[in-house]
């Protein structure tokens, strides 16, 4: 980061933190700061440190938001400095209405015993807030380093219930020690009564700040209240909110000094164990650093379940690609058979060939489509055929014992007649100069295929792509004259043309024959293959065959997909029968449910 600061008044922190303070004047500042968070209370300028926050800014000079949950989530400490700075500037504005005559050290007790109040205040409010602002508290309370400071900012937290309780029975033994248990009962009944003051109630903080001083008269003033407790100096600051902007406005308010979330304290972690790790004269030093610690990973682990909780379960990888595919063919269906695109279709007239071609497709489909039916033998439970000796047996039983009756001695025979699966086809066709040979054959093929479609209760949809991608055959539209398959200029759009038939022709419907066919020299550019790789992956997921049929010879294609069914030296009298055992061999298979 360096020593640059950036005043992001647009940034969704600064509108959050407005959100919070109910002050259009609050700027959320990203800038090196003592304490990891200040905030002047009269102007609303908070200061964040990146650093402390743990920010991290992209190649694009981009840091991370708060404007949703899961941004929140993803990093709390950030959003617990924000909710830190914000609550100063909307419960701690009695700091600019304090007049010279107060004494430095009773306003320094003030200010960091109204931490507790405003961070109290928000809670009740939002008790998801308690978890942005524990994230943030190994930060704002890094500076702690003896027991009088642990006794003005520590305690008073988890009474507020912002700190869990073990941290309170870990930190009070050694401020017992210090000052005696009278003495921290006194100051227990102050900061509590602090707890309970409104924002106006600043007389009562002072007089209240000033009972507290009398009490610790004799403190060293550089490891007291007053080592940067005042705005402008890192204090550890307070929050509150109306809102939160959905983050932490869930949930219903409470108590939160009876917080039954937080854990109990940990077993062996009592006075004792305290007593050992912890010099009471000195501060606590690694005493302190270890309990932080411990405090950030429980929160850290909270922060997790939470994002988890959250997110929902995730899409596995292959789901993602799903997604993905599924928006480009939606989106290239939409832009290639548009109304527009649609009137633009050339037609022919069918010659006598064209029409008995046709004939031979539709045939050659029902027949693969049709399934005799079959005779089927079952059992019933009243007079019908043939009795069965056990079965009646079986049923006398079961009268004479007072059972539900569930024999079925009778068996009788039925037609089964199987379900005819529909027909979804899509054709692709390489339309550039090296084709133009397979192109009338192409458009009788695509000519017969949307009335076999229409016949098999189906849909079918046709592209080509020579530089451009353009529409052959609408989807569901009648097949009434022959298109005309124009030529086209270069190779590239193969990958568009199969994701536009995809969603046209429903080739990823739950069941049917699904089939998409390409008619292709193969000599493709390759920066293609891997668009028309995934393609093909996403197509085989939902069991749709893909036929590359090739004009020439495989060895000399640019471009081949896996897990497709290839046929090379493709002529055009050859391609309408190709085509029909293709998707014929998919309608005897769709019968049995193995394409499912």
């Amino acid at each position: 980061m360096g020593p640059q600061s950036w005043e992001l008044t647009g940034w969704s922190a600064t509108e959050w933190a407005r959100q919070i303070a109910s002050r259009g004047d609050v700027t959320v500042t990203i800038d090196a700061t003592p304490g990891g968070v200040d905030v002047d209370p009269t102007s609303g300028r908070i200061r964040i440190d990146p650093h402390a926050a743990e920010l991290s800014v992209d190649d694009r000079g981009r840091v991370p938001t708060t404007r949703t949950l899961i941004d929140r989530l993803s990093h709390p400490i950030l959003a617990g400095l924000v909710l830190d700075g914000a609550s100063r500037a909307a419960h701690s504005r009695w700091r600019g209405r304090v007049g010279d005559d107060v004494p430095a050290g009773v306003l320094e007790v003030a200010w960091a015993l109204d931490a507790a109040r405003a961070h109290r205040r928000l809670i009740i409010r939002s008790p998801r807030s308690r978890l942005f602002l524990r994230a943030a508290a190994p930060v704002t309370m890094s500076v702690v380093g003896s027991p009088r400071v642990l006794l003005e900012r520590a305690l008073p937290q988890v009474d507020a219930g912002v700190l869990p309780r073990w941290v309170g029975e870990r930190t009070r033994p050694v401020v017992e020690e210090e000052f005696g248990a009278d003495v921290v009962a006194e100051c227990t009944q102050i900061w509590r009564q602090v707890l309970a003051l409104r924002d106006s109630d600043e007389e009562q903080l002072l007089a209240l700040s000033e009972q507290w001083c009398r009490l610790l008269p004799d403190a060293d003033p550089d490891s007291g209240s007053g080592a940067g407790a005042g705005p402008g100096e890192g204090a550890l600051q307070s929050v509150g909110s109306d809102d939160l902007s959905g983050a932490a406005g869930d949930g219903v308010g409470g108590d939160p000094g009876a917080d039954p979330s937080d854990p109990e304290a940990a077993p062996g972690e009592g006075a004792s164990d305290v007593s050992d790790r912890v010099d009471p004269g000195t501060g606590i030093d690694s005493g302190w650093t270890d309990l932080l610690r411990d405090l950030a990973a429980e929160t850290s682990g909270e922060a997790e379940l939470e994002l988890h909780q959250a997110l929902g379960p995730q899409p596995t990888p292959e789901k993602r690609a799903d997604d993905t595919q599924r928006d480009l063919a939606t989106a290239a269906a939409r832009s290639v058979f548009d109304a527009k695109a649609l009137t633009r279709i050339r037609n022919r007239p069918p010659t006598d060939t064209d029409i008995a071609e046709r004939a031979a497709i539709v045939r050659r489909l029902k027949r693969a489509q049709y399934e005799a039916p079959r005779q089927v033998t079952e059992h019933v439970a009243y007079p019908a055929g043939k009795a069965r000796t056990s079965g009646l047996v079986q049923r006398a039983a079961q009268r004479a014992n007072g059972q539900v009756v569930t024999a079925t001695p009778w068996r009788r025979n039925r037609r089964k007649v199987a379900e005819k699966p529909p027909l979804h086809v899509g054709v692709v066709i390489d339309v550039s100069g090296s084709m133009d040979r397979w192109l009338p054959a192409a458009g009788t093929v695509i000519w017969s295929l949307a009335a076999a479609a229409a016949e098999l209760n189906g849909t079918a949809a046709a592209t080509g792509f020579g530089g451009t991608v353009t529409a052959l055959l609408g989807p569901r539209t009648g097949p009434n004259r022959v298109p005309v398959v124009p030529g086209g200029s270069s190779s590239t759009g193969c990958a568009e043309a199969m994701s536009a038939v995809t969603a046209g022709a429903d080739l990823t419907a739950a069941f049917g024959a699904r089939v998409l066919v390409v008619l292709t020299d193969g000599q493709l550019p390759s920066h293609e293959a891997s668009a028309i790789d995934d393609r093909v992956r996403y197509l085989r997921r939902h069991d749709v065959q893909v036929v590359w049929a090739l004009t020439g010879d495989r060895e000399r294609a640019s471009v081949i997909p896996e897990d497709t069914t290839v046929v090379d030296h493709v002529t055009p009298n050859a391609f309408a029968g190709l085509v029909a055992d293709a998707i014929a061999t998919a309608l005897e298979l769709a019968h049995h449910g193995r394409d499912r």
